[in-house]
C-alpha cells in the first residue's frame, strides 16, 4: 500500500505544484527507486498516526477537518500529527542515515 501511495504522490505532484506540464526528468530508474526506497524508508519510521494522517492529506488531498471525521481524531490531533510527519519525513530526506522518529509519538 506505502509504494502504491507513493507511487499515486508522484504522479499527482506536479498537479499539486501546478506545473500543467511537466519537464521531462533526467534522472536515472536507479535514481527514482533509491528515493522511493527512501520514502519508504522515512515511512516506517513515522507512527501509525502520523503515517496515515499524512497519506490522507497529501496522497488523497484530504483536508484536516475530513481527516478527524474519518480517524475519529480531534482536528487539533490531527494537525499535530501532520506537523510531526512533515517534520521528520523532511528530516529524514535530508539527512537519512541519522534521523530516528520514534514510533509512539
Amino acid at each position: 500500500m506505502v509504494r502504491t501511495n507513493i507511487s499515486l504522490w508522484r504522479r499527482r505532484r506536479h498537479e499539486v505544484i501546478g506545473s500543467p506540464d511537466p519537464e521531462p526528468s533526467h534522472d536515472s530508474p536507479a535514481d527514482a527507486l533509491g528515493l522511493r526506497d527512501e520514502l519508504v524508508r522515512g515511512l516506517r519510521r513515522l507512527s501509525e498516526k502520523q503515517r496515515v494522517v499524512l497519506v490522507l492529506r497529501y496522497i488523497y488531498d484530504q483536508s484536516v477537518q475530513e481527516i478527524a471525521e474519518q480517524t475519529g481524531m480531534n482536528p487539533g490531533t490531527v494537525a499535530s500529527h501532520l506537523s510531526r510527519a512533515r517534520r521528520a519525513m523532511r528530516s529524514h530526506l535530508d539527512h537519512p542515515a541519522t534521523v530516528n522518529v520514534k514510533a509512539g509519538r
